[in-house]
C-alpha cells in the first residue's frame, strides 16, 4: 500500500502559524515506527514535496487559517488539484502542489486540508490558548483520517469546532 503523507506547515516563530508544524511533530511521534505513514513538518509547501505527494496513497495537509475560522476552530475539507500548476513559485498551496505532482510525476492521491483558525501570528514561539487547545483535536482528526484511508473509507468534507 502506498504511504499516507501528512504535511504540517507554518512558521514556528510566528505564534499560531506554527500549529501545522506542531501537529506534524506530535504525529511524527505517534507514527515514528509506522512505515506506511510519512510525516513532514515544514515552513511552507515546496516543489520538492511533489514526488512524495505523487507516490502517496493519500495526503493530509495541516495549516493555520487566518481568514475564515475563529481561533481554535478546526475545519477539514477535501482538496482537488488546481487547474494549473506553477511548481516554480515561492508560495505553493495544497491544490497547486497536487497539480505539480500530476505535472511532474503523472499521479495525484486523494487529499484533504485540516485548517485551524488562529488568534495571532505575531512573533513568538507560543500558541494562543485557543489554538493550543485545538492541537489534540487536530491530531485526533488526522489519526481518524488515516484509519479511514486504511479501511478503504473516503475522506469526507466536514467542519468541526
Amino acid at each position: 500500500m502506498a504511504p499516507i503523507v501528512v504535511i504540517g506547515y507554518g512558521n514556528p516563530l510566528r505564534g499560531d502559524d506554527a500549529i501545522g508544524w506542531k501537529a506534524a511533530e506530535a504525529l511524527r511521534d505517534v507514527y515514528e515506527d509506522d512505515l506506511s505513514v510519512e510525516v513532514f513538518a515544514s515552513h511552507q509547501l515546496n516543489p520538492e514535496m511533489a514526488e512524495s505527494v505523487a507516490e502517496a496513497g493519500a495526503v493530509i495537509f495541516i495549516d493555520a487559517v487566518a481568514d475564515k475560522l475563529s481561533a481554535g476552530n478546526v475545519i477539514c475539507e477535501n482538496i482537488d488539484p488546481a487547474d494549473h500548476s506553477s511548481a516554480f513559485t515561492h508560495d505553493l498551496d495544497p491544490a497547486t502542489l497536487l497539480a505539480s505532482a500530476i505535472d511532474l510525476y503523472g499521479s495525484c492521491p486523494r487529499a484533504a486540508l485540516i485548517g485551524i483558525g488562529v488568534h495571532s501570528c505575531d512573533l513568538g514561539q507560543e500558541l494562543s490558548r485557543e489554538v493550543k487547545a485545538a492541537l489534540p483535536k487536530v491530531v485526533a482528526e488526522v489519526k481518524q483520517m488515516i484509519e479511514r484511508h486504511r479501511t478503504g473509507l473516503p475522506f469526507h468534507s466536514r467542519s468541526s469546532t
